[in-house]
């Protein structure tokens, strides 16, 4: 192996060249077209797959930031200067025409009264060369009257793409469907896990909840599980299950 690699580079042909004259009579033309031809594929393929590495890399560790950040605002305490300044650092993340939102709403025309800001984390580059699945990072941080009140995050993927970790952070849980101010809301049968917050969370659940895996944006025939895109927050929501529906996820193969 290690003389077929010393073989396959420029450098070590000459050095096996030169070491062994004898070769020269049998390293004809065609076998040196053949060998330029191998060099020229290997270093195409290996320039492909460097920059595909780095693609992954970046945006595996800039969704991982965002959501590192988010996890730092506070409902009903940060501010809306703290929003445009996380805007600005993931400014590239922003969509520039975010369809679905009322105007007064749309990123670049925010005002302290009223402010949504948008940030989007894909990997269709990579889900188009077939090496990963389709897989989308998407958060949203609302301002009302200079003050956070609530922020969002999803991540959606998986080799159908109906498997997802949703987080919603308010100002008020409705006591309807939520008493306690870490909850999982209309999960129990879903291909995604869903985790509502509300002040009064305490650090640990908080934690756990905005501990997104965001390697599932990256990976290929992985992240077929509600419990793969918060693993944390999915052993808290497995605490709250009786016996029936813990017996029932293990049927369904979805732990």
């Amino acid at each position: 192996m290690a003389m077929f690699h010393q073989l396959t580079t420029s450098a070590g042909l000459q050095s096996a060249l030169d070491a062994f004259p004898a070769l020269g009579v049998y390293w004809n033309v065609e076998w040196q077209r053949l060998a330029r031809t191998v060099l020229s594929s290997g270093g195409v393929v290996c320039l492909i797959a460097s920059a595909a590495w780095g693609y992954a890399l970046y945006i595996r560790t800039s969704a991982a930031h965002l959501v590192k950040d988010l996890s730092s605002l506070a409902v009903d305490q940060s501010s809306y200067s703290d929003v445009r300044a996380l805007a600005h650092k993931y400014r590239y993340f922003v969509p520039k025409k975010p369809s679905g939102f009322p105007p007064s709403l749309v990123p670049g025309t925010c005002t302290p009264k009223d402010c949504l800001v948008v940030f989007n984390i894909d990997n269709s580059v990579l889900a188009k060369l077939h090496l990963a699945d389709r897989a989308l990072l998407s958060a949203g941080v609302q301002v009302v009257d200079a003050r956070v009140t609530r922020i969002d995050v999803a991540l959606w993927g998986g080799p159908k793409a109906v498997n997802a970790g949703i987080l919603s952070y308010t100002e008020h849980c409705d006591p309807r469907f939520q008493r306690e101010p870490y909850g999982f809301p209309a999960t129990i049968g879903k291909p995604y896990l869903a985790v509502n917050l509300c002040p009064g969370v305490t650090v640990e659940q908080k934690s756990h909840a905005f501990e997104f895996s965001t390697q599932c944006l990256v990976h290929r025939g992985e992240c077929g599980k509600p419990c793969d895109y918060l693993p944390s927050a999915w052993k808290d929501f497995e605490k709250t299950l009786d016996k029936q529906t813990l017996e029932f996820y293990a049927k369904k193969k979805i732990r």
